[in-house]
């Protein structure tokens, strides 16, 4: 078994999340975008942007929690398990990207197709995709020292 390693787990993590946002994006464009959105061109186009976008916001969020997780693990000797990974990053990477479209909901505010569907599940798939690689990559099989 390969030692696991933090400087890899947040450069690979964060290519997760911008990778899964991207052919998230693809697919769900694929069916409910625009006209200009349903052709090859115009998914590439849309579903490129989403992934840098989510890759920013993937970097951002896997040097601080990343960091936490670096620092809980030194400090405590102890290594969360996979599903406090997952818990943890749907909790901090989707709440805050399904609770607006939510709250316009509520309100009756007609949020667009994109704020209902596509944020969500972008903020979901990138979410899992980072704890999971983070995890499997920097933490799975970490004896604490």
């Amino acid at each position: 078994m390969k030692k696991p390693n933090f400087p890899l787990a947040f450069f690979l993590a964060i290519l997760a999340g911008g990778l899964a946002a991207f052919l998230t994006a693809l697919v769900i464009l694929g069916l409910m975008g625009t006209a200009s959105e349903k052709t090859l061109k115009g998914a590439l186009t849309a579903a490129s942007l989403i992934g840098w976008y989510a890759t920013f916001i993937s970097t951002c969020y896997v040097l601080i929690i990343g960091l936490a997780v670096v620092i809980y693990v030194r400090m405590a000797h102890r290594v969360p398990s996979l599903a406090t990974a997952l818990v943890v990053g749907l909790v901090t990477g989707v709440l805050p990207f399904v609770a607006p479209p939510v709250l316009q909901y509520i309100r009756n505010t007609s949020p667009s197709k994109f704020d209902l569907f596509l944020m969500p599940a972008l903020a979901i798939a990138s979410s899992l995709a980072v704890a999971w690689t983070f995890w499997r990559v920097g933490l799975r099989g970490r004896v604490p020292a």
